[in-house]
């Protein structure tokens, strides 16, 4: 028995040349199955409440590995869809690019690869999400020019959307995404840096920015944050005359004596001696 597709209401919809944009009413039940459709679909949960279902994309020859499910997905023409998870309701913005021959959007990215669109089912491009964000702006609130003002930005998120589904975005490189991350964690490492926000400013998933980091580093985040915590605390020992317990804090430890074990661990001597040693 096939599992049934995600039910939906409508509650705007705009049509335009080669594009239909709804925002609707879904509810996700346990398990569904999107069939293979004739367009292009790209859903946004306006909700921003994350649906807790993983997916994986199905062709005539193979599936990708199941992945979350987030905010942004992209599921190109020809390609199904198999969903599982927890049962939820969230209102989504539709956009489904429409294929006429050799003149839609998408007409000239070839076979999908089912391996390169595991990323699709959780974007995090910066680019597209605003894009995305623009176009529910002007759907549920048009004004003046609205549907020409979509019809450039969908022009401009369909580009962007082949690209990533075929490999070649513009992305970060890898020592880019590093350096980003080690900017974050160095402008917030008195409090708890997190893995996911720094993913979202390098445009990656957290488990690519972690798989990045180890292969660079072979480090785990928290271990490359405790690293970043002890190199900026030898810094500031040797650099400044601040109390032992105020570097603690500014370094993230929640207190002098974690910090003194962690770094007594790692150096082989107290703060204090470490310090005392670095004057001569």
């Amino acid at each position: 028995m096939r599992n049934p597709p995600v039910e939906r209401v409508c509650v705007v919809e705009m049509n335009l040349p080669g594009l239909n944009v709804t925002i609707e009413d879904a509810r996700f039940g346990r398990e569904m199955e999107l069939a293979p459709a004739r367009h292009d679909v790209v859903a946004f949960n306006l909700s921003r409440t994350p649906v807790d279902i993983h997916a994986c994309y199905i062709s005539r020859r193979a599936r990708s590995p199941y992945r979350r499910f987030g905010s942004v997905s992209y599921v190109p023409a020809g390609i199904g869809l198999h969903m599982f998870g927890k049962e939820a309701g969230a209102s989504m913005l539709m956009c489904r690019f429409e294929q006429h021959g050799q003149n839609g959007t998408f007409a000239n990215a070839g076979p999908s690869d089912v391996a390169r669109l595991e990323k699709c089912t959780d974007i995090r491009n910066r680019d597209i999400v605003r894009a995305l964000e623009r176009i529910a702006e002007e759907t549920l609130n048009p004004g003046l020019g609205s549907e020409t003002l979509i019809a450039g930005i969908a022009a401009t998120l369909a580009v962007d959307l082949l690209r990533l589904a075929q490999g070649d975005e513009d992305g970060l490189s890898a020592n880019e995404q590093l350096r980003r991350l080690e900017a974050y964690c160095a402008q917030n490492i008195a409090g708890r840096p997190s893995l996911t926000e720094a993913a979202d400013l390098c445009g990656v998933t957290a488990r690519q920015l972690a798989l990045a980091l180890k292969q660079a580093s072979g480090l785990g985040f928290s271990q490359f944050v405790a690293g970043m915590r002890l190199r900026q605390a030898r810094q500031m020992l040797r650099e400044t005359g601040l109390p032992i317990k105020e570097i603690s804090y500014r370094c993230g430890f929640s207190h002098v004596s974690s910090f003194t074990s962690a770094f007594r661990e790692a150096e082989g001597r107290t703060p204090h001696r470490y310090r005392l040693n670095s004057q001569h």
